[in-house]
């Protein structure tokens, strides 16, 4: 199993997700998707990125994750410790982390919500998501960069 690759292709999703950044002034909302499969496992990525300003104010990042192949099926309480190490869950500080395991449907769902004004950079490390802290863009550019690494979306 190449749990290393998932976790690069996230983390790497994860980083273009955050640095980001929004016209002055009002709030606006950029939503995401994302599918990827990779080695048995289908990720359906969701992410709500809120800007206030010019700057993140609020992620919701949704991946629902499932196997595909009946030897991930087989290897499903492998998938499940893999993604529990990786994603404990949390609540600090402006970061918010939650599973959800199916392990009857071989589904698994984490949900990764962050308020990058009151977490502190070093708990935003953990998730690939340090590059928010004071990250300042425009929703534009966030959603051109989004859909050149295959994401769709729409404000």
């Amino acid at each position: 199993m190449n749990f290393k690759g998932v976790k690069l292709l996230v983390v790497a999703a994860l980083l273009v997700l955050f640095v980001t950044g929004c016209s002055f002034g009002k709030t606006e909302t950029l939503t995401c998707t994302n599918t990827q499969n990779v080695s048995g496992i289908k990720i359906d990525s969701n992410a709500k990125i809120s800007f206030k300003g010019n700057v993140v104010s609020d992620l919701v990042l949704t991946m629902d994750i499932s196997a595909t192949s009946d030897l991930m099926k087989q290897s499903w309480s492998i998938v499940e410790e893999t993604y529990n190490k990786q994603y404990a869950a949390v609540e600090k500080d402006g970061v918010k982390v939650t599973t959800k395991s199916d392990a009857s449907n071989y589904k698994y769902t984490i949900t990764i919500q962050a308020d990058p004004t009151k977490a502190k950079k070093e708990d935003l490390d953990k998730y690939g998501m340090g590059s928010l802290a004071g990250a300042k863009d425009t929703i534009d550019n966030t959603k051109k960069d989004l859909e050149a690494a295959g994401f769709v979306c729409e404000k």
